[in-house]
């Protein structure tokens, strides 16, 4: 499997929590998938993967990517 890089499209699965960053870099709000989502990897930061979904930044984290977690190493 290729790894990921910047502006990639990933694939999330359903039941994942994804953070909403406030300003100061802590968690302003969450949401947790109902059903699989396709999302743009903006980066990788240690444990943490930046996305934009439905135009808003989120963090997700790595190890709820599942299977898929070898990809953003």
């Amino acid at each position: 499997m290729s790894k990921k890089k910047k502006y990639d499209l990933i694939y999330v699965p359903a039941e994942t929590y994804m953070l909403s960053p406030a300003e100061d870099s802590t968690v302003r709000s969450f949401i947790k998938l109902d059903k699989p989502a396709h999302v743009l990897l903006l980066g990788v930061d240690g444990g943490m993967l930046s996305v934009l979904h439905e135009n808003k930044k989120w963090f997700i984290e790595k190890k709820q990517m599942r299977g898929i977690y070898d990809q953003f190493n």
